[in-house]
């Protein structure tokens, strides 16, 4: 995901709790809510920074493919070629049994683990970033 409307401060990925780009990790079924990653994203930087200068929309396809090194649909946090911010929807983290399946860099190509092994290796940011109808 890219923050098109980032403050001119906001160069990269460095501060997770402000940057211009983050993968985010949602469950096949769910619909991801834009508006409610933003008010997310917005509190994180302790609101720092105006609501203006957020919104989030999925990235271009050609920089998502140089700052993830894949392709389109199958993208992957294992193995990214940039450091970017990970956030995973809570209802991932919150799945019994505790597994689920992720990208793993072809398209064809998924890798299954347990979400809370995926939390220790990656810590990535347990969000509520999905539509409550789901």
């Amino acid at each position: 995901m890219e923050n098109t409307k980032a403050h001119p401060s906001v160069k990269g990925w460095e501060d997770p709790n402000n940057s211009k780009y983050y993968v985010v990790i949602v469950q096949y079924t769910a619909r991801l809510n834009a508006d409610k990653l933003k008010n997310i994203i917005h509190r994180l930087n302790g609101s720092r920074i105006g609501k203006q200068y957020f919104n989030m929309r999925l990235c271009p396809e050609d920089v998502s493919d140089e700052l993830s090194g894949y392709e389109h649909n199958a993208v992957s946090p294992i193995g990214i070629k940039a450091p970017l911010p990970v956030i995973l929807s809570h209802r991932i983290a919150q799945l019994q049994p505790d597994f689920f399946f992720i990208g793993a860099g072809e398209v064809d190509l998924k890798v299954g683990l347990p979400a809370a092994e995926f939390i220790e290796k990656y810590t990535p940011m347990v969000l509520d970033c999905t539509y409550d109808d789901e």
